[in-house]
């Protein structure tokens, strides 16, 4: 995978919270529409998904979690096109790194954005997650009310 986003759902429509390129025009966090996202020229062809399944009767996150992000953190960080993170050997820890990096790449993001809503913890920094770190659970200490879904492929086109 090249890239990794979260997806929810407002109001039966389904959005992408995400840190991209933007096609250079808004570059950073931002949130779309998926169907907007799916018809970009630059989306693959073939994407997957997993879904988030609650367990133990706890409650699902409400898109205004999500939202809250966004407009939280939106002009905070841009897009890390370089992921020079990955090649870094610093020794910060992940609450004070985020005080002084202004770039993320969207793994990077996408493990922020997942311990912010409670859904899970991560080992190490942020930044040396992948996108294909984040296709299975392995590597997510995950919250244990919540449960992904097995990786699903789908035809976008």
């Amino acid at each position: 995978f090249s890239h990794v986003a979260i997806i929810f759902v407002e109001d039966g429509i389904p959005y992408v919270l995400e840190c991209d390129i933007g096609s250079h025009h808004t570059d950073g966090i931002r949130i779309l529409t998926l169907q907007k996202k799916l018809a970009r020229k630059e989306q693959h062809r073939i994407v997957g998904y997993r879904k988030l399944h609650y367990l133990l009767g706890r409650n699902e996150i409400d898109a205004s979690k999500f939202v809250e992000i966004y407009q939280k953190y939106h002009d905070l960080y841009k897009f890390d096109t370089n992921m020079t993170k990955w090649l870094s050997s610093s020794k910060k820890s992940k609450e004070s790194y985020h005080t002084v990096r202004k770039k993320m790449f969207c793994s990077e993001f996408v493990c922020f954005a997942l311990e912010l809503l409670g859904i899970c913890t991560f080992s190490d920094m942020y930044y040396t997650y992948a996108p294909k770190d984040l296709v299975s659970s392995h590597k997510m200490n995950m919250s244990t009310s919540l449960l992904y879904s097995p990786l699903q492929l789908l035809d976008a086109r």
